[in-house]
């Protein structure tokens, strides 16, 4: 399911700046600041110099990386690392687990899944999934959505039809797929955090 707007996170900081977001989105994208997203990377890397960064070879999805563990990923170009969604972010209490600017090319879907964020910064990979006490929570800020309702996100049976500005946060250990049928890029900010760090208010049981 879809969660509401975090009271932790300043989210009219992120509405009130969505021409400054999505022109940092829009320039790296225009500068192929891209790589290749697949689940099976590894994310877990306590020294970003020396992080493993992934190919580029114009995969349907494509991020340009941001923040890695709360830190600034050093292996990126200057302009990335000083850009103002990187400097917003990092201005908030919290500090983002993984932040990417998301691209998916047209006439591609993301198939079913779920993701294990947490073991960026939780050290866990050794416990099941679901039986970890911490869980991610991903917020889909759509920055650049084709027009004609043809890009969805689907967390278990619930599905959202995106359109720009909208927020979509929700638990990355829920199902959760993603499709753009459109004939043009699709563009999102995804950010992921600590569940209990943005939502205290609420327990495991009702995530």
């Amino acid at each position: 399911m879809f969660l509401p707007l975090s009271k932790v996170i300043d989210n009219n900081q992120l509405l009130d700046n969505y021409k400054l977001i999505k022109n940092d989105y829009l320039n790296f994208v225009e500068k192929d600041y891209l790589v290749d997203y697949s689940h099976s990377y590894d994310l877990v890397c306590d020294d970003l110099t020396k992080l493993k960064m992934p190919p580029k070879t114009g995969y349907f999805w494509q991020v340009c990386p941001l923040i890695i563990g709360g830190k600034v990923i050093p292996l990126l170009p200057l302009e990335v690392q000083n850009c103002f969604t990187i400097n917003l972010l990092m201005s908030f209490d919290v500090k983002p687990v993984l932040a990417v600017f998301s691209l998916l090319e047209p006439h591609s879907e993301v198939d079913p899944h779920y993701d294990a964020d947490d073991e960026i910064v939780m050290h866990n990979r050794h416990i099941p999934i679901h039986q970890r006490k911490t869980s991610i929570v991903k917020y889909h800020y759509s920055l650049d959505i084709p027009k004609g309702g043809k890009c969805g996100l689907q967390v278990l049976n619930e599905l959202r039809i995106l359109k720009n500005k909208d927020i979509n946060p929700f638990v990355e250990t829920s199902v959760h797929s993603a499709f753009n049928r459109s004939d043009y890029r699709r563009g999102v900010l995804i950010v992921s955090y600590l569940k209990h760090q943005i939502y205290p208010e609420l327990d495991m049981e009702s995530l």
